[in-house]
């Protein structure tokens, strides 16, 4: 390309690229056809004379996030870029993520099921806005009633301006019989009688460690070493998988309130919301399920699953 290609180029470039005038426009004004001026803007970007840069979110692997969406056939996936100082660091982004996430994608026709988790529970805290639609909650509460995903459900409810069911009530109870009369309050009632409605979840994960999951909390030490033997590695609303994804049966199970292994397999759009190294193997069973369809997560989690 001579200099006086080259000058042509560059103001055939720079009218089309940063002033907006179309092919017609640009041939009128320098007397060449707008085919020509298709071949000079071709040529210059085959050259190099032209570059094109999008600036992305820096905070979002675009490239990882597009893998995984494609690798497990989900619906959205979001990978933070990362690096992070710490859990609680990770937990926040995450949480801030998959808050902008979820006002993107509601809708005032979904039923929004919630459950408990400390990344979900800075999702409540940053949530903005969402449509009216009806927070269903999904468990009974690990841990105090005062400082739990009651009060989780209720910011979820404002932020839609909608109805809310919490369920008032422990995650585990003393026995079948405990649970059955729990159930029949009408509150937490109406709640079950809403799980199959829910059409867009909003979850954590939990591992097999007693630190990445806070059902382990509420167990006894003869709980935690039976979900050890029947080789748990994942819980999402404290149903316990395997590292297949597969359902594991156990003690706890008739005592457990908590929407059933099915009901929540049954829901349209589930989004997963958890990462860090101690969350790798849930993670992944989590995803082999079937229940997860959209997953925010960080760098390293991503390239782990994707590995």
């Amino acid at each position: 390309m001579g200099p006086a290609e080259r000058l042509l180029a560059i103001e055939v470039a720079r009218d089309y690229y940063l002033n907006g005038l179309s092919k017609i426009e640009i041939g009128t004004r320098h007397g060449i056809s707008r085919f020509k001026v298709a071949r000079i803007l071709e040529e210059s970007l085959e050259s190099g004379l032209v570059k094109i840069q999008i600036d992305g979110d820096r905070t979002i692997d675009s490239d990882l996030s597009a893998r995984l969406q494609t690798h497990y056939g989900l619906r959205h996936a979001l990978v933070l870029s990362g690096p992070f100082v710490d859990t609680p660091s990770c937990r926040a982004a995450l949480g801030k993520a998959a808050a902008e996430l979820l006002e993107e994608v509601a809708t005032e026709q979904d039923v929004l099921g919630v459950a408990w988790g400390r990344t979900i529970d800075v999702v409540a805290e940053t949530i903005r806005s969402l449509p009216g639609c009806r927070v269903v909650q999904m468990t009974g509460v690990a841990g105090s009633v005062e400082n739990s995903s009651i009060d989780l459900v209720r910011r979820f409810a404002q932020a839609a301006k909608g109805v809310s069911l919490p369920i008032y009530a422990p995650l585990i109870v003393s026995d079948e019989q405990a649970l059955a009369v729990i159930a029949r309050q009408s509150e937490i009632r109406e709640a079950i009688a809403s799980w199959p409605d829910i059409t867009l979840a909003v979850v954590a994960i939990g591992s097999a460690s007693e630190t990445g999951s806070q059902v382990s909390a509420v167990l006894t030490d003869a709980e935690r070493a039976e979900l050890s033997d029947k080789n748990m590695v994942c819980e999402i609303c404290a149903l316990p998988m395997d590292s297949n994804g597969d359902f594991v049966e156990t003690s706890m199970a008739a005592r457990t309130l908590a929407i059933p292994f099915q009901t929540l397999h049954d829901i349209p759009h589930v989004m997963a919301v958890a990462g860090g190294a101690d969350k790798h193997k849930a993670i992944l069973a989590a995803l082999r399920s079937g229940i997860v369809t959209t997953l925010v997560t960080d760098h390293e989690t991503a390239s782990f699953l994707l590995g």
